[in-house]
């Protein structure tokens, strides 16, 4: 089965929505078409009172984008020291690193705590995916993650929203991460 196709299954059965965009400043206009659900967070939002925008952490992301967003009146953007607003954000994008089609699985390498926190602690992820850094399962990336493991990075491992069940048995999200992924397919050479 062709890897993408697989992807795009098996993420939708993690509960993960696979979008595919022109070009990287699509996601703009993307980004304003998700209408998160009001959730109560699990740490208090210790934003400033002032600011009625969301909250849009980023990751890796081209300056001629991060420019544009913040010419949005809809978004704050953040750039780093993610940590002072674990409460309040609304948002995360960044690149994922590779994709395991057979599980649905985003992979993303790290050695900044900034982008673990952004990963883990942001409402709704928004990930853009390279087509190309999809393979099939996780064999085809094991050598480069032991390559990189060995130096003392971080890995996390995406496979759709934030669940657990071990509170009396009833299904809640976003207790240990994202409340909602979204995916966004789009190759190198349209970013």
């Amino acid at each position: 089965m062709d890897p993408i196709e697989r992807f795009k299954q098996m993420a939708k059965v993690s509960s993960t929505t696979v979008v595919e965009l022109e070009k990287e400043s699509d996601v703009i206009d993307y980004l304003k078409s998700i209408e998160p659900e009001e959730k109560k967070p699990i740490v208090p939002d210790k934003r400033e009172p002032q600011l009625d925008k969301k909250i849009l952490g980023t990751w890796n992301i081209a300056e001629e984008l991060i420019e544009k967003i913040q010419q949005d009146n809809d978004f704050w953007v953040v750039k780093n020291s993610f940590r002072q607003y674990l409460g309040g954000l609304d948002f995360g994008l960044f690149w994922a690193d590779f994709a395991v089609a057979n599980t649905g699985t985003l992979i993303v390498k790290s050695f900044s705590e900034d982008l673990r926190i952004l990963t883990m602690f942001s409402e709704i992820n928004v990930v853009f995916l390279n087509p190309e850094d999809i393979v099939l399962d996780f064999e085809e990336c094991a050598q480069d993650l032991n390559n990189y493991l060995s130096g003392g990075g971080f890995v996390s491992f995406i496979t759709g929203p934030s669940r657990t069940a071990d509170i009396e048995r009833v299904l809640t999200l976003g207790v240990h991460g994202p409340w909602e992924v979204h995916v966004v397919l789009l190759s190198q050479e349209q970013a």
